[in-house]
């Protein structure tokens, strides 16, 4: 029988014969089982009560060591950016809303970018205008950045307020 660390391998859950780039790297050689076959099996435990229990844990263990996660994430993903360029960019245009200069974020401070560069809400990261608060980063989705139907809207309030 050829030794463990000769490849290609039989798994010896699967019993397919494996070279080694099938196999995940570990910190002492390579997994046991390739690659399918471990992601089946942890397919497997996560489906069970223990999985899920035990996934449970590491996710809220990981979030108390880890809690700017999910945050850096988000606009690592669809910003291009990390919390020190949020932050200072924050700072540069004076810790408000740069659209209304609130001091209040109405739920969590967001990017505003050019919808024309990039239409979606992950970006290139360059068409970044400023941080807004909840409330005018809504209000430009909704009008879909389109200035005219802005202007429109404002002409429509005057008018309503010169008739009250």
């Amino acid at each position: 029988m050829p030794s463990k660390n000769t490849y290609p391998r039989q798994c010896p859950r699967c019993k397919k014969n494996k070279g080694i780039k099938s196999y995940y790297k570990k910190l002492k050689g390579v997994s046991y089982y390739c690659k399918k076959c471990t992601k089946e099996l942890r397919r497997e435990f996560n489906a069970t009560r223990e999985g899920q229990i035990k996934n449970a844990e590491a996710t809220r263990k990981y979030k108390k060591e880890h809690p700017n996660f999910a945050r850096e994430h988000h606009l690592l993903h669809n910003y291009k950016i990390n919390i020190e360029q949020f932050d200072a960019m924050f700072a540069t245009q004076g810790n408000k809303c740069l659209a209304c200069g609130s001091k209040e974020s109405g739920g969590r401070w967001q990017v505003d970018h050019d919808h024309n560069c990039c239409p979606t809400h992950e970006t290139c990261g360059k068409c970044i205008r400023g941080i807004l608060c909840s409330k005018c980063n809504r209000t430009l989705g909704n009008a879909g950045d389109d200035k005219n139907l802005l202007v429109s809207l404002i002409m429509y309030l005057e008018n309503y307020a010169k008739h009250s």
